[in-house]
């Protein structure tokens, strides 16, 4: 059996609106997988009904040991691809996976009037629901800041808080990861 340290998270992509169906498998099969989801009140004309719909549409994660284990994801019904870049798997650092789990999972809405962020900038987040998490300035309005996840390339919005702060991040500074 492999061992935990060799597992790492990797993103991949399911077929459309498939990504339930494919975390359901991988968990069936001893896969540890991740699905963020998010709930929507759906209405009728007879009934309103909570469906859970994922937050990031085609991709869910799963933290395996790619030369053992990508065998099972490939033959897993309704996955695509792994996420890759010049033509091999994204490794996604456990930092940004705490980091998208705890924005997903805290369900806040969060309120701040003063940072000093910038577009483009290079950032992480040290306090607040997102601790940990490292990524790029995307857009930044008094409420509400959108930072791409680099590892990943998917763009979290968020509320801020006034418990949330960042510090700007060099290239060089991914010691931690």
């Amino acid at each position: 059996m492999p061992q935990a340290e060799n597992k790492k998270w990797y993103a991949i992509y399911t077929r459309s609106r498939c990504e339930k169906k494919v975390y359901d498998q991988l968990v069936t099969i001893g896969i540890k997988a991740y699905l963020p989801l998010r709930y929507e009140i759906h209405k009728w004309s007879d009934r309103k009904k909570r469906i859970d719909v994922p937050v990031i549409n085609s991709y869910c994660f799963v933290c395996i040991d790619y030369d053992a284990d990508r065998t099972k994801i490939y033959q897993t019904y309704g996955f695509v691809a792994f996420v890759q870049h010049n033509r091999q798997p994204v490794v996604i650092p456990q930092a940004e996976m705490d980091a998208m789990k705890q924005a997903v999972d805290s369900k806040l809405a969060i309120e701040v009037e003063n940072h000093k962020l910038r577009n483009g900038k290079r950032v992480r987040v040290i306090s607040g629901p997102m601790t940990g998490a490292v990524g790029i300035v995307e857009n930044i309005t008094d409420k509400n800041v959108k930072i791409v996840l680099t590892a990943v390339g998917i763009t979290l919005s968020v509320k801020l808080t006034d418990d949330m702060f960042f510090e700007e991040v060099k290239d060089n500074d991914d010691d931690d990861f």
